[in-house]
């Protein structure tokens, strides 16, 4: 039986079907595929603490504003874009440090998935190390790989190990943002060079 749906979860399927149906990116695919599956599986009146959603949406303020900068600042656009892609280069770290959280906490996890955990948690930091060696057009872009590869090991993750039910959308709407950011930077330094 299928949750309650909301007009906004509507809307936002409607959004991404239209997305994918069309010649996008790959990545609407899987944003798709993944708002229908929480949609499925998450009912809407599930939402994280309070504290956690101030700490998380607050997290993506660098990224908005340092965005907005590189777009309209050309005297510091060199050094916003640059502050962008360290600041992403941190975040991918953080999330990815979530797993070995997750394989030290989570009791019900399997000896292979806890180690592969521990193996994929660090992966993120050497990602967002490399980005941070790049220029920044392909430090962001490297950035995003690493941020959506990381929101599929969360779905991976969120399939065998029992997560917070408002873990996931909450993930893929700081992706998102984080990952739209990231792109226009890239864009912007790249148009501007």
């Amino acid at each position: 039986m299928r949750p309650k749906t909301t007009d906004q979860s509507r809307a936002g399927l409607s959004i991404c079907r239209a997305m994918a149906s069309g010649h996008s990116f790959w990545v609407y695919s899987l944003v798709y595929r993944a708002l229908e599956e929480i949609e499925m599986n998450v009912s809407s009146s599930i939402s994280p603490p309070r504290n956690i959603v101030l700490l998380g949406y607050g997290g993506l303020l660098p990224f908005v504003g340092l965005a907005l900068l590189v777009l309209t600042s050309r005297e510091y656009r060199p050094f916003c874009a640059v502050a962008l892609v360290n600041y992403g280069a941190v975040i991918l770290s953080f999330i990815g440090a979530l797993h070995w959280g997750f394989a030290m906490s989570v009791q019900s996890m399997s000896a292979q998935l806890r180690r592969d955990r521990f193996i994929w948690s660090v992966i993120p930091a050497l990602i967002a190390w490399l980005s941070t060696l790049l220029p920044v057009p392909l430090g962001c872009s490297l950035l995003i790989v690493g941020f959506v590869v990381h929101f599929w090991q969360d779905r991976q993750l969120v399939r065998v190990v029992s997560l917070p039910a408002w873990y996931l959308p909450m993930r893929l709407r700081l992706t998102t943002v984080a990952c739209v950011c990231l792109l226009v930077g890239a864009i912007a330094v790249a148009i501007h060079s």
